[in-house]
């Protein structure tokens, strides 16, 4: 049973410090973007059920000030999805749902909104990078060349899954394995592009790092392996400004791993051990015989 009225309340402070106001409007008045909001993990949305129905609705949807489709999730979609899986008919929908609505942000201002979702995400279920790519991808502010980058991003992300992980992919392209700030901050976001010379060196490196793990096996290339590898490349590619250069080195050290494999069947993970494998690799004259005729393209 429940009060037919909806009911809200907006409590202010002598510190001016904006709080939501509080109320309840039925579910069917609530809605999420795709284009903006990490995809659903069902597993995640099946716990907030289980939860839901053991000890009931313990929070509040943040959303944005009423538009003409309704209110739009800020924070919650996990919570919003579980809800709809529970209260799935016509007359469920319009059960009454507590949320708070963040009245001082602005529901039609992409930027606004986009903002106000990242920060929700750094203290509740952190953001992931597929996620930080999903919605710079899906961000209509951006020019169309940047649109454009991200977009590719997020498809090689998702293509190469099987083969790297998401922060090498993403390192790749940012040459920045540690702490992504390119990805998680908004203003470098917005302007993140390729130079030419960079646009030559990811096409390279996406295609010659898939065919190794296409090749030797995604098992014998070790995550800190590849991360340290994209990482260490990138600064030599930075290093020689030349793409000619950077593809010998690149070759050079590509034979190398082969000839690694074929004589110890392992990768270097840690850190001593990977400067001393680019030594060895960078003072090769010439890799074992059984690799020598291999053919990496």
């Amino acid at each position: 049973m429940h009060i037919q009225n909806q009911l809200f309340l907006k409590q202010h402070n002598s510190k001016g410090i904006e709080t939501p106001t509080l109320g309840y409007v039925p579910l069917k008045q609530l809605y999420y973007e795709e284009e903006i909001n990490r995809d659903e993990y069902i597993s995640h949305t099946e716990t907030f059920e289980d939860v839901i129905y053991e000890d009931g609705f313990m929070d509040t949807i943040k959303v944005f000030p009423l538009d003409d489709r309704g209110y739009k999730i800020a924070e919650a979609t996990h919570r919003a999805r579980a809800l709809n899986n529970i209260f799935q008919t016509k007359v469920d929908k319009e059960e009454l749902m507590p949320i708070a609505i963040l009245d001082w942000k602005n529901g039609d201002d992409e930027q606004d909104v986009k903002l106000t979702v990242m920060r929700f995400n750094t203290t509740a279920k952190t953001f992931n990078l597929y996620d930080y790519c999903k919605m710079h991808a899906g961000t209509k502010y951006f020019s169309r060349e940047v649109s454009n980058l991200w977009n590719e991003i997020l498809s090689n992300v998702k293509s190469l899954k099987k083969l790297m992980s998401n922060s090498a992919v993403i390192g790749i392209y940012t040459g920045d394995m540690i702490g992504q700030p390119i990805l998680k901050d908004e203003l470098l976001a917005k302007e993140f592009r390729l130079s030419d010379y960079d646009r030559r060196v990811v096409d390279i490196m996406l295609a010659r790092l898939e065919h190794l793990i296409i090749n030797i096996g995604k098992s014998y290339v070790p995550i800190l392996f590849i991360r340290k590898y994209i990482n260490h490349l990138r600064e030599i590619a930075t290093r020689y400004n030349d793409i000619n250069e950077f593809e010998k080195y690149f070759e050079k050290t590509l034979r190398f791993i082969y000839a690694t494999k074929t004589a110890y069947g392992v990768l270097p993970t840690d850190e001593k051990a990977f400067e001393k494998w680019l030594v060895d690799a960078e003072s090769a004259d010439q890799v074992m015989n059984s690799v020598m005729n291999h053919k990496v393209i």
